[in-house]
């Protein structure tokens, strides 16, 4: 199997528990690479979208290379209300792409699945001259040491029990799809109190939220007198 396609196959649970990226990092891209209404952008690798929206909010064109067929259904449903975004499966090494094409080239924590030097060629070929090519990762641990070797196996060993706890339950992102709101607006209410979750799991870097199915049959009930 191409280990590239594990992450398709849950996507929902890869879109749950994957981080996202600091507000500084992509005011610091969007900065560096003045992209704007007129723009055209490309990322390499979307998955579920963790490195999107951001960019999408600048009003620039965004097109989106992904190998999985079902996390590519996933960012097209979830960006569904963005016209400036278009998400092509396939394989960016093998996709024909116009030479001085795009503004922005970007990746979030999947360039290393590329080969290096073939990739670097490509992505210089599509770029139009003065550029801006923005490939970053997520490191939640910063080093080798033995003590974050063992945070790692209890944050694992954590993550595993929380999923089998809260499979039977509905995600914060499951909860945004089934209502016409956004997910800022949802977290703000939780923020707020206003929305109670049934369970909060707590990693450290970020929380998430799970409820249950009759809590969510009430709010959708009291959602448009918040």
């Amino acid at each position: 199997m191409d280990l590239r396609l594990k992450f398709n196959e849950d996507e929902t649970n890869y879109d749950c528990f994957r981080p996202t990226y600091p507000d500084e990092l992509f005011r610091d891209i969007i900065d560096y690479s003045s992209i704007n209404g007129e723009s055209n952008s490309l990322e390499i690798g979307i998955g579920t979208g963790q490195a999107t929206k951001p960019i999408l909010q600048t009003g620039c064109s965004v097109t989106a290379i992904e190998l999985g067929d079902k996390l590519s259904n996933f960012v097209k449903n979830k960006f569904r209300k963005h016209s400036n975004f278009n998400v092509i499966n396939t394989d960016f090494m093998t996709l024909p792409i116009k030479s001085n094409s795009y503004d922005l080239v970007y990746c979030a924590t999947a360039f290393h699945w590329l080969p290096l030097e073939e990739g670097y060629r490509k992505v210089n070929d599509i770029l139009k001259s003065g550029s801006t090519i923005a490939l970053f990762w997520n490191h939640p641990f910063l080093n080798s040491s033995g003590a974050c070797h063992k945070l790692k196996r209890c944050l694992s060993r954590k993550l595993l029990n929380w999923r089998d706890e809260v499979k039977s339950m509905i995600s914060l992102k499951e909860f945004v799809r089934m209502v016409s709101v956004q997910e800022e607006t949802i977290s703000s209410y939780i923020t707020e109190g206003k929305i109670i979750p049934d369970r909060v799991i707590e990693t450290g870097f970020r929380n998430f939220y799970f409820f249950n199915e009759d809590t969510i049959k009430v709010m959708l009930k009291n959602l448009n007198g918040i």
